[in-house]
């Protein structure tokens, strides 16, 4: 599978389908990466071009020296996007995805045509109680080691780097979600998070 080199990072990604360009972002975790939503990956790219890439420190994504936090793997992801595919595209993102997925909507709103945001949160303060308490499951520390460039030792590195991460961000308010910009039909215009429904979804082209 190919690799691009960003500005911060050499990113690996996989691509299938052909349509409107999709980017579909992995949620987060040690030894969690793009196999998590192979599902959804194959059913998207019956109606668009998918890219799925690899977080830093992620499957076959190489660490980088210093913190993890959503704003690097937003500028990474916007960098894979302005890099690879040129033009802005839908992004999908679960989990720790979906809160890099918000990010890119935020500060770079030009790459973003539609914007599905799963299973996350805009506030650290909304993850339901116990979710990120205690280590990580085994199996977990098996997974990184298959894929991991850096081994199985990297392991405890990266689940300390994104447990601290995940104590302090993210911290979005209220008010930045609402200047999230919604396209439709070519045309630019802001939406509220209340009115912010199912048709907010890449829906597949008419048939």
């Amino acid at each position: 599978m190919p690799t691009i080199q960003l500005p911060a990072v050499t990113m690996w990604f996989d691509e299938c389908g052909r349509g409107d360009p999709c980017v579909v972002l992995h949620p987060g975790g040690a030894g969690v990466d793009s196999r998590a939503l192979t599902t959804t990956v194959d059913a998207l790219s019956q109606h668009f071009h998918v890219y799925a890439p690899e977080q830093r420190a992620h499957g076959r994504t190489r660490d980088v020296e210093g913190a993890i936090n959503f704003e690097l793997m937003a500028q990474d992801t916007a960098a894979f996007i302005d890099t690879l595919i040129g033009q802005p595209v839908h992004l999908v993102g679960c989990s720790d995805g979906a809160i890099v997925a918000l990010t890119v909507a935020i500060r770079r709103p030009d790459l973003v045509r539609r914007l599905v945001f799963a299973a996350g949160v805009f506030h650290h303060d909304g993850w339901e109680p116990g979710v990120l308490d205690g280590d990580p499951p085994d199996f977990l520390r098996d997974s990184y080691a298959e894929l991991s460039p850096e081994g199985a030792d990297h392991y405890p590195v990266v689940v300390d780097k994104l447990a601290a991460m995940h104590r302090v961000a993210p911290t979005f308010t209220t008010g930045e979600l609402g200047e999230v910009p919604h396209a439709d039909h070519g045309r630019r215009r802001r939406r509220s998070p209340a009115r912010a429904r199912d048709h907010d979804v890449p829906q597949p082209p008419q048939l």
